[in-house]
């Protein structure tokens, strides 16, 4: 995701670095039949072709250097320097095309620079030191200078500078105590006026390949930070974004949340929103454990049994498929195991009934019943709440709650809280009035054991069963 939305600039470790992306070459499974596969390590560019025009940019200078040098020594009569720094152009000019036409750059540029190098000190050799020395020796290590520009983890720069330090050490002790022409083949010495022409260059030229690599470097360096600032822009830009979106998924949580609380009774919810999270929470990584511990609060206390005379009831065969499965079908089985019915040993009911409404509402406008309504029943959600009393549901102008006793061998105060919501009962249809007429309530409430749940697979309702029930209604 970063890579596509994040300029190359942060895939560089320099301006002129290749990013490499190391594949693992041990076996892997294979994906359609599951037998190991070798894969072999792979080597991946940014900007592939910013860095040929790079390598091309440094092997100009090497042509050109080769071709003067080899023709002024071939002019001089002296073959073999003019053959050593003749090899120079061919051998970049055989990396040339590999640059381009494979994907091998490394071993294009270790060819054209460690070539050229080498050229150099057979050079320096066949020169047998002497005049000019300075300026080859300076051309090797401006070379692997922007080698290890271009390649900061090799190490292959450090041995070529340590060998030519010890090459011209060594050629500089024999020039000093023998004959130079006992340690070389090539016997013929250039004019004095060629070694003023080879000295000129060889001091010019190192320094103006070494102004050309600082300047490519330079250039690089702004065009990076350049994009750099853009990068961080950028990265500022989608966290951003990223927080905005973490405050909305908040929000939707919290929502999610009140939702549930609000239409299941509190233990049920409390289950609910604990399975929810535990699932989300296995997206991620969620162990073992957290999945047992999940399991263990779906599983109600006092939980029913189901007989196996119902376990031959099926649906039709003519229905359609089913949907492809998505999240909520993975969690459809371990919700019903959290709303499958529970057995209450003791529960206070109560119903509450508005004396009269049917026959008066079918003269009044439904929008005035429905908002008669939601205003009546919304003082008696008040009242349930701070009795500490269960709404179950409203049917109609009907409304039912509940109270199971937290001891069944003490059920008086549920009972007293249910009884106090009753007497409330009375007091909220009094101050109510609809259409100016008084209105009045008749409460039933009973006690005993009930069975409590949802069932069914869709539309989830919390629901009460039981003789108590019927009795109270």
């Amino acid at each position: 995701f970063f890579r596509s939305e994040l300029p190359s600039a942060l895939w560089m470790a320099s301006p002129m670095q290749k990013l490499r992306v190391e594949v693992d070459s041990a076996p892997k499974p294979c994906p359609r039949c599951d037998n190991p596969v070798r894969t072999s390590p792979a080597v991946e560019y940014a900007d592939l072709n910013a860095l040929r025009r790079i390598q091309t940019q440094a092997m100009v200078p090497r042509v050109v250097f080769g071709i003067f040098l080899s023709a002024v020594n071939f002019g001089a009569g002296c073959p073999w320097t003019g053959l050593t720094f003749g090899c120079v152009p061919i051998i970049n000019l055989i990396a040339l095309p590999l640059l381009w036409l494979t994907e091998r750059t490394g071993f294009a540029r270790d060819l054209a620079t460690n070539g050229s190098c080498l050229c150099v000190l057979a050079s320096l050799w066949l020169f047998g030191g002497g005049p000019g020395a300075a300026g080859l020796i300076a051309f090797v290590y401006i070379e692997q200078i922007q080698h290890r520009v271009e390649e900061p983890s090799s190490r292959a720069s450090l041995w070529w500078v340590a060998f030519t330090f010890l090459f011209s050490l060594a050629l500089c002790v024999v020039e000093r105590t023998v004959d130079a022409r006992h340690v070389t083949p090539q016997q013929t010495r250039l004019p004095e006026t060629w070694y003023a022409i080879l000295d000129w260059f060889c001091a010019n030229f190192p320094g103006l390949l070494l102004y050309v690599t600082l300047s490519q470097l330079m250039d690089e360096l702004t065009k990076s930070r350049r994009l750099l600032e853009e990068s961080k822009a950028q990265a500022e830009r989608l966290n951003e974004q990223l927080l905005e979106q973490q405050q909305r998924l908040q929000t939707e949580r919290t929502l999610a949340h009140g939702l549930i609380a609000n239409v299941f009774p509190r233990d049920v919810a409390a289950s609910l929103i604990a399975l929810f999270e535990q699932h989300a929470n296995s997206l991620g990584g969620a162990g073992p454990e957290d999945a047992a511990s999940a399991e263990s609060r779906e599983t109600p206390v006092g939980q029913l049994g189901v007989s196996d005379v119902f376990s031959s009831i099926s649906c039709p065969d003519d229905l359609e498929p089913p949907e492809p499965a998505g999240p909520w079908d993975g969690l459809r089985d371990r919700v019903s195991r959290i709303l499958t019915p529970c057995y209450r040993p003791f529960a206070a009911i109560l119903f509450g009934d508005i004396v009269g409404f049917t026959s008066m509402a079918a003269a009044i406008d439904p929008s005035t019943v429905v908002q008669y309504l939601d205003a009546f029943f919304g003082c008696v959600d008040e009242v349930c709440e701070h009795f500490g009393v269960e709404k179950v549901k409203t049917i109609g102008d009907c409304y039912m709650a509940v109270r199971f006793a937290d001891d069944a061998a003490a059920p008086a105060p549920a009972l007293t809280r249910v009884l106090a919501v009753a007497d409330r009962l009375h007091g909220i249809a009094a101050r109510s009035p609809l259409e100016g007429r008084c209105m009045s309530v008749r409460v039933g409430v009973h006690v005993g054991p009930v069975v409590t749940g949802i069932i069914g697979k869709s539309k989830f309702a919390y629901d009460l069963w039981g003789d108590a029930v019927n009795v109270a209604s």
